[in-house]
């Protein structure tokens, strides 16, 4: 039996290549650049309006590079970052360290500011239209902080916050913790509502429309919940315990890793299909404009499929990973992932006009639902 193990690999793996060709219809999507960096990214690169390219590494150093590929500059924090920045309507770049920083950076990579919190902040910021940035800390604490640096108010919680907050047309923010709540906060950082769910929440949210809320749990569900009182819509068994979080076409189609798989799911919460992968999704997937999708998986392969998961194209990063990847306003692909190279792919196809269309929302990392509908 042993004997014939090569023989049987052998097969799986031409098969594999086979499946991988590029569509007949579209070229082959390659590296259009890539810069050496020397430490591992896992965090979602952020697009500045003039195309520069901001992203953290694992040694904590923080990089802008040009849209064609060359250094502007770095800067060192103190320790690891894991926090996706995200960028202002002035230019500040945000992103948390886990030096237990938050920071603010002008758009030549000066420190503005650093606020302080009492752990790791590994949730990524978001920003209100007023410029005040929201963001977590695994110190169990939910902050505000000014465009100025002081803090304006806190939040305390029963758990760490690994999950990025997203934010309202009406202002309200949403966040979910370790304590298994997804909560809603008003700008002045009153609680609207908290809703429990059976496990820890490390996903972010996502939007289905203005009025109602997607969050996956580590109980191994998918919630659909008011946004404006936190009453449940329905509750999808998915069995998923990865962090990926939920992106909606513009057909109201959820897509989300499940584990192994990437899962389409309605809008009334029924499943349409699956796609297995060879390594865990817990990035999550990016609705482009002509209907198709991309996403990334653990293992650093990058796939764009149809929305009936005919393949289109695929590429291998050469590193393994957990961050998202980001697409441009020209269609450009941006992911740093797990190898010590930073990547731009010379794919065309832009995001998708929908409600929500990526991790963040938009290429900004703003996670403001008031900006991603502005486009």
């Amino acid at each position: 039996m042993f004997s014939r193990l090569p023989v049987i690999l052998l097969i799986l793996i031409v098969t594999d290549r086979t499946l991988a060709q590029p569509s007949a219809t579209r070229p082959a999507v390659t590296n259009e650049w890539l810069i050496s960096t020397g430490a591992y990214s896992d965090v979602s690169p952020a697009i500045a309006p003039d195309g520069t390219v901001y992203f953290g590494t694992w040694l904590g150093q923080f990089w802008a590079v040009t849209p064609d590929g060359k250094k502007k500059w770095t800067f060192k924090a103190g320790r690891d970052i894991a926090s996706s920045p995200a960028v202002g309507n002035d230019g500040t770049i945000y992103f948390g360290s886990r030096d237990r920083k938050l920071y603010a950076l002008d758009k030549n990579g000066r420190k503005r500011w650093t606020f302080p919190t009492g752990a790791w902040v590994d949730s990524s910021p978001a920003m209100g239209t007023n410029g005040t940035i929201y963001v977590g800390s695994w110190d169990k604490t939910f902050y505000a902080v000014a465009p100025d640096g002081h803090a304006l108010w806190n939040f305390k919680t029963d758990g760490e916050i690994l999950s990025s907050p997203v934010i309202g047309l009406d202002g309200t923010i949403y966040f979910g913790s370790d304590d298994g709540k997804l909560y809603a906060l008003a700008p002045d950082g009153s609680k609207r509502w908290d809703a429990q769910t059976g496990g820890a929440i490390v996903a972010s949210p996502g939007f289905l429309d203005a009025d109602k809320i997607l969050i996956p749990s580590t109980d191994g569900y998918l919630y659909a919940l008011n946004a404006q009182n936190g009453k449940l819509l329905w509750r999808f068994r998915t069995g998923g315990v990865t962090p990926s979080s939920p992106v909606v076409t513009t057909n109201d189609i959820i897509y989300v890793g499940v584990n192994m798989e990437l899962w389409a799911v309605s809008a009334e919460g029924k499943k349409i299909w699956e796609r297995w992968n060879e390594y865990p999704v817990k990035a999550s997937a990016m609705v482009l404009s002509d209907g198709s999708f991309t996403y990334v998986d653990s293992g650093g392969t990058v796939l764009n499929l149809q929305p009936d998961r005919t393949f289109i194209w695929s590429i291998f990063l050469f590193g393994f990973g957990n961050g998202n990847i980001v697409v441009g306003s020209s269609g450009k692909t941006f992911c740093g992932y797990g190898s010590l190279d930073f990547t731009c792919l010379n794919s065309t196809v832009p995001p998708a006009k929908s409600i929500w269309p990526s991790w963040r929302g938009n290429s900004r990392n703003t996670a403001n639902l008031a900006d991603v509908l502005a486009r």
